[in-house]
């Protein structure tokens, strides 16, 4: 083994004291990635093995080592890891459908990661034979938008994130760029969280649908893909409720586009006066909440939330 696993007395954060920043010509040739710790350039073997080491503490779950002369290349390997169990360990070769995926004991971690660079090195670091051009404009937005929405919708795990994106993009993009733009909007939202204070609008809105649901109104976050099939798949799920509010995943990635949030609600089997007394009691708890409801008392037109500020924990 080559350094010490044992990381509870060691900073997650490690100063420049303790390896080469980057642009280091003598390290190995590889770039490294951590959770909450950006990227180091051409790290020696040591430090490698220090800041794999890093890996499972609270604020440091996963690690990416890429080749240097070519991060994009789809050319990986990577471990994610909470607590203290093995490490789940992928490697990519630059082929999406050849991504290896294995656990890894903790005794074994830092001679796999290590191990994986040295080999890198010892081949004469050819791997740019294996660098794609830069992709299309369109594929970058388009993975960065999803990832965006996925992300920031709060509930997939950064892993979950990753694969999906990887098979929204498919072969258009190395899987390891895909990993990167998930990374930067992760690592965005991480930072947003540590700033944040007092509650959010979610948290506020969230606040709202409990209470609509215990007045008997059913009430429904992010249901459905679009509108007609909500209002296709929209039922009392108890005797007493009188009505419906939700809004439906179009909705949802509006609101997280900084477009406001729009819910559809009405009475069931009631009349136009029924759906509007509905709606009079949805927009009198939104703005008992603290948020801004705007719509003018016509039944037939939807409620929107504006502004609002779309901010969701990430999950653990």
């Amino acid at each position: 083994m080559m350094a010490d696993m044992d990381s509870e007395n060691t900073p997650i954060s490690p100063s420049s004291e303790d390896g080469p920043g980057p642009g280091n010509h003598d390290g190995l040739p590889v770039n490294v990635t951590t959770e909450g710790g950006g990227t180091e350039v051409r790290p020696t073997a040591d430090r490698l093995a220090r800041l794999v080491g890093f890996v499972g503490a609270p604020s440091c779950r996963w690690i990416t080592v890429s080749p240097a002369d070519a991060p994009d290349a789809g050319v990986f390997i990577q471990a994610w890891r909470v607590g203290d169990g093995d490490y789940d360990v992928e490697t990519g070769d630059g082929t999406p459908s050849m991504i290896v995926s294995r656990p890894v004991p903790r005794e074994e971690i830092v001679d796999a990661f290590v191990g994986w660079a040295t080999r890198l090195a010892d081949s004469g670091n050819a791997t740019g034979e294996r660098a794609a051009p830069e992709p299309d404009a369109e594929v970058l937005e388009d993975a960065e938008e999803f990832a965006r929405l996925l992300v920031c919708r709060g509930e997939a795990r950064f892993e979950e994130a990753v694969r999906e994106v990887a098979e929204h993009v498919g072969d258009r993009l190395p899987a390891a760029r895909a990993r990167r733009i998930v990374q930067d909007v992760w690592e965005g939202i991480l930072r947003d969280q540590e700033t944040a204070t007092g509650p959010t609008d979610c948290d506020r809105l969230d606040e709202v649908f409990a209470e609509l649901r215990m007045n008997g109104i059913e009430a429904l976050q992010d249901y459905s893909c679009c509108q007609s099939c909500a209002l296709d798949g929209i039922a009392p799920s108890a005797d007493r409720d009188r009505g419906f509010v939700f809004y439906h995943g179009q909705d949802t990635d509006r609101a997280i586009g900084g477009g406001g949030l729009m819910l559809s609600y009405g009475a069931f089997g009631g009349d136009n006066e029924a759906t509007a007394a509905i709606g009079r009691e949805v927009v009198g708890l939104i703005e008992q909440a603290g948020l801004t409801a705007h719509w003018d008392g016509d039944p037939g037109k939807r409620i929107e939330i504006s502004p609002m500020e779309w901010r969701q924990p990430l999950p653990r």
